[in-house]
């Protein structure tokens, strides 16, 4: 008797079955572990210290964009949230590159925003919204 239950490969458009932990068939497996790590490329790295070394240094170089959400509420006035920032954001999203990642030159790349706002950027961006404590 076989450790697993075959199931259906988790490709979209395959009728393989399949008992590979990953849910996908021999076919599909190897190329949906390259496009994960490819999507996952940098995100150890907010477990970093240089991650925290780096907000803290962030918030202590410009507070102003720090401390307070960096989100324009309405782009003819300029006017800004002014709800405190939970989340040091990038403005430019890294996808693996480490300068992009660390803040860039003076922290230009770094901007604080709420929570309310980060997940709005963060889902126009086309990315899901991760689910951690802060």
């Amino acid at each position: 008797m076989p450790d697993r239950l075959y199931q259906r490969c988790n490709e979209r458009s395959c009728t393989n079955r399949t008992n590979n932990r990953g849910g996908y068939c021999d076919v599909h497996q190897k190329t949906n572990t390259v496009t994960q790590q490819q999507e996952d490329r940098g995100h150890a790295w907010y477990h970093l210290a240089v991650w925290r070394t780096t907000k803290r240094a962030f918030g202590m170089a410009q507070p102003e964009r720090a401390h307070c959400c960096q989100a324009i509420i309405d782009p003819k006035t300029g006017e800004r949230c002014l709800q405190p920032a939970t989340i040091c954001d990038h403005v430019i999203p890294f996808r693996g590159s480490w300068e992009l990642f660390i803040g860039g030159e003076n922290f230009s790349n770094l901007q604080g925003m709420c929570r309310l706002h980060h997940a709005q950027k963060t889902t126009a961006e086309g990315r899901e919204v991760p689910e951690t404590k802060e």
